[in-house]
Order: C-alpha cells, then structure tokens, then sequence
C-alpha cells in the first residue's frame, strides 16, 4: 500500500510523529502521515529517511550533521530535503 508505520521508543523524535513527546514509548504502530506512497526507507537509531514514489526524499529525527547534537536539530515530522527521478 506504500503506508509506513512507526512504534517503539521516541529517540530523538526518530519516529517522525509530531504529537508523540521526544523518547515516549509508542506501543501500537501508527501512520507516518506522508502525502505519496513510500517507494523505500532507511532507519537510523534517531533518524529516518523515506523515498516517495514520486521521488521525493524526506528525513526526520536527529540530524547532527547540520551542526551541534541541541533541540535546534530535532525534527518530529518529515521533512523534505530533495527531489529525484520518479521512483519505478
């Protein structure tokens, strides 16, 4: 169906759900509210990444790499960070 779904501990907002509280234990899964089907995904300990079938790359989590490990580099819901060729 191309849903993806997050559970588990709330790392660093790693499970890409805004309304759930940074490190809080989701039990059931629940729907990453992404726009397009999901083509693929990777999983980090605190971060996510999911390629839509439209080609468009989204992250959420924690991404230090923009500078120091602080809140300022948390995002609980996705974000859009490129565009590729459609996905096939």
């Amino acid at each position: 169906s191309g849903s993806l779904y997050a559970w588990g501990i709330n790392k660093e907002c790693g499970l890409g759900l805004p309304d759930i509280p940074k490190n809080a234990l989701l039990t059931q899964p629940s729907r990453i509210g992404l726009l397009n089907p999901v083509y693929d995904f990777a999983l980090g300990s605190a971060h996510a990444l999911a390629l839509d079938t439209d080609g468009n790359l989204f992250h959420w989590g924690l991404n230090h790499a923009e500078g120091p490990r602080d809140e300022s580099h948390l995002f609980g819901s996705h974000r859009r960070i490129s565009s590729f060729a459609t996905a096939t």
